[in-house]
């Protein structure tokens, strides 16, 4: 993201009552150990790294939309 790193967007949401409880995935060229724990300790839900193929993209949005609008269940607004 331009001008704003994805960590501090995280703590940004995660201290708005409004935003708390909205499931957060970060996508990210990283792999980063460090990056990952950072994330999660931040309150991320996910952390995934981009792949470098499309269909694999597709993929994994695939999953993504099953798993967050058809599986779980989330807190209503």
């Amino acid at each position: 993201m331009p001008r704003k790193n994805g960590r501090d967007t995280l703590q940004e949401i995660r201290q708005d009552p409004g935003l708390r409880s909205l499931p957060v995935v970060i996508f990210t060229t990283s792999k980063s150990t460090e990056e990952i724990q950072l994330t999660y300790e931040g309150g991320t839900n996910s952390f995934i790294t981009k792949p470098p193929e499309f269909q694999q993209l597709v993929g994994i949005m695939e999953v993504l939309k099953r798993y967050w609008f058809e599986t779980v269940a989330l807190p209503e607004n």
